[in-house]
């Protein structure tokens, strides 16, 4: 008697995540089509399910008038990202 409800329990719990994929699907697919600006909200779908933040980085001012002085800024802050990147995860104040 155990095993019948088992299996009964998994095939529940298979149709249960199927209907609410579904669901979910048709809500997303729902807001994407009422939206003025689809791209936009795609974009927010994704960044809500991936938990990402836009992280910006204002230490750089670059000035592209002069071909040197944008790579030179370029340089500097390709090369020192990974440092401060390092610095950031052993003080714990990344993530």
């Amino acid at each position: 008697m155990d095993l019948n409800y088992k299996v009964h329990y998994i095939k529940y719990c298979k149709i249960l995540s199927s209907v609410i994929r579904a669901a979910k699907k048709l809500y997303y697919d729902s807001l994407i089509q009422k939206s003025t600006n689809k791209v936009k909200t795609t974009w927010d779908i994704v960044k809500s399910h991936t938990n990402s933040k836009m992280i910006t980085n204002k230490d750089y001012k670059i000035n592209f008038k002069n071909n040197h002085n944008t790579a030179n800024a370029f340089n500097q802050y390709f090369s020192t990202v990974a440092e401060k990147l390092i610095k950031k995860l052993l003080k714990g104040k990344l993530y």
